[in-house]
């Protein structure tokens, strides 16, 4: 089942659909990102508003390593559109009972000093 719920958090992201994404989150959710720990729906969903605005659907996007242990599961991507290039993403995602409890997202940014 993580796989499953990794599997549609990629598609959602990749359609800019924030309502889809936000659908394999809980209020209790947590996102942690390089400058910030994010909690709750609400801020998730600006989080996914941003990053959908910063990576459009019709970005390049390249998944390059796929890793699940039962349900933790980690992604290394990529990343070029109109407004940013990110040579290095990684994500890992602790997915329980379908839905993603914690998620970490580690980045470089092109050019980003």
């Amino acid at each position: 089942m993580p796989e499953a719920t990794l599997n549609h958090h990629l598609e959602a992201f990749l359609s800019g659909d924030v309502d889809d994404i936000l659908s394999d989150y809980t209020e209790e959710s947590t996102v942690i990102v390089p400058d910030a720990v994010i909690k709750g729906l609400d801020n998730i969903r600006t989080l996914f508003e941003q990053l959908v605005d910063l990576i459009p659907p019709g970005s390049e996007l390249e998944l390059v390593q796929k890793f699940i242990d039962e349900n933790i599961c980690y992604i290394i991507w990529t990343a070029t559109s109109e407004k940013v290039k990110i040579p290095f993403a990684s994500d890992t995602f602790i997915i329980e009972n379908g839905k993603i409890k914690t998620q970490t997202v580690a980045f470089v940014i092109a050019g980003d000093e």
